[in-house]
């Protein structure tokens, strides 16, 4: 189990932690974070970024020019069906790796506790996945030049699969499947069966 207080402490929060949507959410995010099994990708430092869809594409919009080169592909929130995201750029080690988790709160007060719930567990997987999938390749990985290595861990992970196609069906598949691992099936079925995730 990760611990609450450790886990704010390595990353930064972007919302407005007084609005009632987040005093809803917030306790559920906690719950998440602490059922997350103690592994070593839950230690990565982070930034969340908690607000409604408008503040989200405005802190996109300052700060992904920025970050576009550390990360690829960055999310683009005017899809109005999503309601997460989680970019990373992970490195052999924890200490060279960092990520944004993303929540848009417009929809999150008309859903139940068990979908907010997935949500987060469905982020926290789109981490916890290809961390694995690294580790699990690293020999091989180690061998590749940077480009060379990125594009393997996309062919791998299927990172950048284009919305609404086949490969990326299978890229959500494979992380529902790693959120299940981590212990949120029944809130994974909430999620499909809501959302389409």
């Amino acid at each position: 189990m990760v611990d609450v207080e450790e886990f704010y402490s390595r990353i930064k929060v972007f919302g407005d932690l007084q609005d009632p949507v987040i005093q809803k959410v917030k306790p559920l995010f906690e719950e998440v974070i602490q059922r997350l099994p103690d592994e070593e990708q839950f230690q990565i430092e982070g930034h969340f970024i908690i607000h409604y869809r408008k503040e989200v594409i405005k802190y996109w919009k300052i700060n992904g020019p920025s970050l576009k080169l550390l990360l690829g592909t960055l999310p683009d929130f005017t899809i109005t069906n999503r309601d997460g995201n989680c970019a990373y750029a992970l490195d052999d080690s924890i200490d060279h790796s960092i990520y944004y988790l993303t929540i848009v709160l417009d929809k999150l007060s008309q859903k139940s506790d068990d979908y907010i719930r997935g949500l987060f567990a469905h982020e926290f997987a789109e981490l916890s996945f290809p961390w694995r999938v690294i580790k699990e390749h690293e020999t091989e990985l180690q061998k590749l030049k940077p480009l060379e290595r990125n594009v393997r861990i996309n062919q791998l992970t299927k990172k950048d699969a284009q919305t609404g196609t086949l490969e990326y069906q299978e890229h959500e598949n494979l992380v529902n499947q790693e959120a299940i691992r981590l212990g949120f099936e029944k809130e994974i079925k909430e999620l499909e069966l809501q959302s389409g995730y």
